[in-house]
């Protein structure tokens, strides 16, 4: 007869506890119907910094479409809102601050510089 030890005891609990945990996500995934993850692009679309921003956007909604493709962020599709900052710095706040309050988004991704020149 096998003599079980009280850490292989507790480690084979733990690993069972984990499975049907794990079990239960999966199932819990596929029943309750999943929201989208949505997230606000913020670029400049137009003015002067269109030229390097808008490669940018596109870019990232590449790779959120690859994303989507390959089963979202844990079962859920990404969103995108694709929103002109027009190279003006109160228009990126402005778009921002609509982006959270009124879109409900999850994330902002921009470029980070939005001086124009």
């Amino acid at each position: 007869m096998i003599k079980i030890t009280k850490k292989w005891s507790i480690a084979l609990s733990i690993v069972a506890v984990c499975g049907i945990c794990f079990i239960a996500w999966q199932a819990i995934i596929k029943i309750v119907p999943q929201k989208t993850i949505r997230v606000g692009i913020l670029h400049s679309l137009s003015g002067s910094l269109a030229i390097s921003e808008r490669p940018v956007s596109q870019a990232t909604l590449l790779a959120i479409q690859e994303i989507n493709a390959a089963g979202g962020i844990l079962g859920r599709q990404i969103e995108p809102l694709l929103v002109d900052g027009k190279s003006d710095d109160d228009t990126f706040a402005t778009e921002a601050k609509r982006l959270v309050t009124e879109n409900k988004v999850a994330a902002i991704l921009d470029v980070g510089h939005h001086q124009a020149e």
